[in-house]
């Protein structure tokens, strides 16, 4: 969180009552941060998904089945 509740809070008059559910700078703070939380999430959940691809492969070597197999072909889009 940046310095504007610091700067809010200092220029409010004594007896004010604060109320971050109202104030947009922290909502856009808030926001940004659960963004970027559900960017790493995203990010660990295709980690994890390429890590599992690769054990699924090392297996089918060491079984010596990953040698018949034969890549897919892609279809052409048009």
């Amino acid at each position: 969180m940046g310095t504007h509740r610091p700067q809010l809070l200092a220029a409010a008059p004594a007896g004010t009552v604060y109320a971050p559910d109202v104030d947009t700078v922290v909502q856009a703070e808030l926001a940004i941060g659960a963004a970027a939380a559900a960017a790493r999430g995203a990010e660990l959940r295709e980690a994890m998904r390429i890590a599992a691809r690769a054990d699924e492969l090392q297996a089918l070597r060491e079984l010596g089945t990953l040698e018949q197999t034969e890549p897919r072909r892609r279809r052409s889009r048009r």
